[in-house]
């Protein structure tokens, strides 16, 4: 009896499934048509000299891109009761979003990405300020700003744009990427994520904190770096600063290559110091039960390392 009530199952579940299966070669596979939530675009157009950029979105990916045209436009995906307010004044582009759901308009089944794509003449502007939930940023290399503000919740951020003043960009999950530009300052904040600086040029300091995940700096020239973090590996490659490092680590390795600065202080509890610096330096090191290896140099800056459980290994051409 209990063997035909398991090929009854069985035979009951491959239907299921192959109904399944039918319902969705019927749609072509597409996923999305299962929403209860169907988007639909609209488009904004702006007019007046935009100066400055301020967006406070919820869930849609946001895109800037080069109008070719010259004429700046919004183009959102909205529902009925998710639209977005978009506005110019003063030289301010203002946008919005505007969720006028209650709570029982949210059960559902929701697929699919909400949308923000901004066209804008590409140029310098004075400020862009981005506030977001759960929605992607990505700023490409067309345009360039005085001033940089972006802070999400669960994010991914791709900047390629000059930024002449402050850049800062602050998420809660999520990964900062930032490549091939030139910036005044940086201040790069993440809870859990990955942080990959690459090819960027910065007159003034770099200030990194990583609560959970990796940092991969590549080709970043500053005035002084300064970075914390509770756990994650940390790796500089051909990294320079004319001032300091100021390295700090719970749980992650420290790793060099052909990167200095005028005075180097590493501090790890569990993680290995590793890797190549650029010139001599005074090292001033301690493990309590890691191996150290460095050079036995008596000239150049300070370079003082202190891991409670990892080796000290460091070499100077």
């Amino acid at each position: 009896m209990k063997k035909g009530w398991l090929f009854a199952a069985a035979a009951l579940l491959l239907a299921g499934i192959a109904i399944c299966v039918a319902s969705m070669a019927t749609l072509g596979f597409r996923f999305s048509a299962l929403s209860t939530e169907a988007y639909e675009t609209n488009t904004y157009s702006v007019e007046g000299k935009i100066k400055r950029i301020s967006i406070d979105a919820e869930t849609d990916k946001i895109t800037l891109l080069p109008a070719k045209d010259g004429k700046c436009k919004v183009v959102c995906s909205e529902t009925k009761k998710i639209t977005h307010e978009v506005t110019e004044k003063n030289g301010e582009l203002s946008i919005r979003t505007e969720d006028k759901r209650t709570w029982v308009d949210q059960i559902g089944l929701h697929l699919g990405t909400p949308k923000i794509a901004v066209y804008l003449p590409a140029g310098a502007y004075d400020q862009i300020v981005i506030e977001t939930d759960t929605g992607d940023i990505d700023i490409p290399a067309e345009f360039s700003f005085a001033a940089l503000q972006i802070h999400g919740d669960t994010s991914d951020v791709d900047c390629r744009a000059d930024v002449s003043g402050a850049m800062e960009i602050a998420l809660s999950t999520g990964d900062i990427t930032l490549a091939e530009l030139d910036a005044g300052s940086l201040s790069l904040s993440v809870s859990t994520g990955i942080v990959t600086v690459d090819s960027v040029n910065c007159k003034g300091g770099v200030d990194i904190h990583v609560s959970t995940g990796k940092t991969r700096l590549n080709g970043l020239q500053c005035a002084s770096l300064r970075t914390d973090g509770s756990t994650g590996d940390i790796t500089l490659q051909d990294v320079v600063a004319s001032g300091t490092f100021t390295i700090e680590r719970s749980t992650g390795d420290v790793r060099f290559e052909n990167s200095d600065a005028s005075e180097i202080y590493v501090t790890t509890s569990t993680g290995e110091v590793t890797g190549s610096l650029r010139s001599e330096k005074v090292f001033i090191t301690r493990s309590d039960t890691g191996r150290q290896d460095v050079p036995k140099s008596v000239t150049g800056g300070r370079c003082e390392i202190t891991t409670d459980t990892g080796d000290i290994e460091i070499t100077v051409p």
